[in-house]
């Protein structure tokens, strides 16, 4: 997506900054499944959790964080 998007950039003259920001949070914000980080793959047994928990959490956390970042990506990153 990043190549894409910063060519959107390029043809809107557009920074390309703030583009690339919000294209890395969203490729960071894998929180609706247990296979998404290493980390998280690990407690799933010890902590008896099950798929439908991850998305419960994971769909809106996922909101609150693209909420956050469109509000704060174009105030702390101008488009021009």
């Amino acid at each position: 997506m990043a190549p894409i998007t910063l060519a959107i950039a390029n043809d809107l003259g557009a920074s390309p900054y703030p583009f690339a920001m919000i294209v890395a949070l969203a490729a960071s914000t894998a929180f609706m499944t247990p296979i998404s980080s290493p980390v998280i793959t690990l407690v799933v047994v010890p902590g008896n959790y099950k798929f439908i928990d991850f998305v419960k959490i994971g769909v809106p956390f996922s909101f609150i964080v693209m909420l956050v970042s469109v509000i704060l990506v174009p105030l702390l990153l101008p488009l021009y």
